[in-house]
């Protein structure tokens, strides 16, 4: 069993976080993109069970840091160690690399995943978070293989469902604006197989409205949004990217402390039903096919 070490709380309305002692790891816990999913399973209902799928391990009390809690929602969360024979850090400065090694000379690199449970509801819904998409690949795909059952569902937004609702004035998503909108291309003869357009507002842009004009010859697909939602009262805002298979991205802040926002995000979707379940493995190689079955 994996011990949680601390659970997130509030005191006096304000988080309660305990600092983590600084390790190899740390310099990868703030200020950069996490590579994420969202599922649910029946059976599935602590941190720890899901830490047991990829053979986590528990992180001592004294380097254990509570993830910042989710306002008024029942949320827990953890750090979890993760070792692996591969090094996912891109770099060619091998210090770098060396560091992250269980003890100096063995085979295996140790890193930290982002293990987050949210109540609201029926059944629970989980968050795994790493910081770089190698060890994603991997990770993810060991809590595919382990899935306890048939009823383990990735959670993901409708895209083209979500864009509507952004439109609509009526949908109070006003706190969440695009900035940016990825489409995969058909019917350019190969010239051309992807456009993204970026922008402080994308949506309200005439460069989309240009893009969606059904008398273009030009066949989109909608692939991956990226969206930014502000908070509110005095909140931070969250930058957060899916695509249509179900991957997150979440640029994260100090010690990772934003990834329970996601939750406030995915709670705003769900109510107006533009959460989707799916069964199949999100990963994808350059064909958009599945790593895995």
């Amino acid at each position: 069993m994996v011990a949680t070490g601390n659970r997130i709380r509030r005191i006096l309305g304000k988080p309660r976080l305990s600092m983590a002692a600084p390790t190899a790891f740390s310099q990868y816990r703030s200020k950069r993109d996490y590579r994420a999913v969202l599922f649910s399973c029946a059976g599935l209902e602590t941190v720890d069970q899901v830490a047991e799928l990829f053979g986590g391990r528990a992180i001592s009390e004294r380097e254990q840091r509570a993830l910042a809690p989710l306002a008024d929602a029942d949320v827990e969360g953890t750090r979890v160690h993760y070792r692996s024979e591969l090094c996912f850090l891109r770099t060619s400065n091998e210090a770098r690399k060396e560091a992250l090694r269980t003890a100096k000379g063995e085979a295996l690199y140790e890193y930290e995943v982002c293990v987050l449970v949210y109540r609201k509801g029926k059944t629970p819904v989980f968050l795994v978070a790493v910081p770089f998409s190698g060890m994603a690949r991997e990770l993810f795909g060991k809590i595919h293989s382990a899935k306890p059952s048939a009823d383990f569902r990735y959670l993901r937004p409708s895209l083209e469902a979500l864009i509507e609702a952004l439109l609509d004035p009526k949908s109070k998503l006003e706190r969440m604006r695009t900035v940016g909108i990825n489409w995969a291309v058909a019917g350019d003869t190969g010239r051309s197989d992807q456009i993204t357009v970026r922008g402080a507002d994308v949506i309200h842009s005439a460069a989309f409205k240009h893009l969606r004009d059904p008398s273009s010859k030009v066949s989109l697909s909608l692939r991956k949004l990226q969206i930014i939602h502000e908070g509110v009262g005095g909140q931070q805002r969250l930058k957060l990217t899916f695509d249509k298979f179900g991957n997150y991205g979440v640029w994260v802040t100090q010690e990772a402390g934003n990834l329970p926002d996601v939750f406030k995000v995915f709670e705003l979707l769900r109510k107006r039903d533009l959460i989707e379940k799916d069964s199949d493995f999100p990963v994808r190689n350059r064909e958009d096919e599945p790593l895995m079955p």
